[in-house]
């Protein structure tokens, strides 16, 4: 997939930021999986579908195709830590990570999420997994989390 340059990425954060601080309801920056799938994951699949409607892309975006360019996502998802061994995140000392790992891993997984609900968009699944995410909320207990 193609990214914005960097200046364009730190832009989108400081919007994403002030867009969820005012949405908030304890208005320090978090966002309850109850409220992202009443208010954001429909707007963010309707958003991915007119990216892909304006450049044409329905033809190709059948289940199957999506689910294969999810799993290309996922591996290049995988590279990034492949061999950083499981404590490779869990330091405190920032010299452990690489500049630009966290960028990339970002990056990533953007895509990764992209491929995902646009996959549910195009099987027609959006309010199951909008119901799923509000189930497992209630199971759960999941409280607010820092975006």
């Amino acid at each position: 997939m193609d990214y914005k340059d960097e200046n364009d990425r730190d832009n989108d954060k400081n919007d994403i930021a002030i867009e969820t601080s005012n949405n908030s309801n304890n208005g320090n920056g978090t966002i309850s999986l109850e409220d992202f799938a009443h208010q954001h994951l429909q707007s963010l699949s309707d958003d991915i579908r007119v990216f892909a409607e304006a450049r044409l892309w329905g033809k190709y975006h059948k289940p199957r195709n999506l689910i294969l360019a999810l799993m290309g996502e996922v591996g290049e998802l995988a590279e990034l830590l492949q061999w950083d061994g499981d404590d490779a995140f869990y330091s405190n000392d920032d010299d452990d990570c690489q500049p630009n790992t966290l960028d990339n891993l970002s990056q990533e997984l953007a895509d990764v999420s992209i491929y995902a609900i646009r996959l549910a968009t195009v099987c027609n699944v959006v309010d199951g997994l909008r119901e799923s995410l509000l189930l497992q909320s209630e199971q759960d207990g999941i409280e607010a989390k820092q975006l």
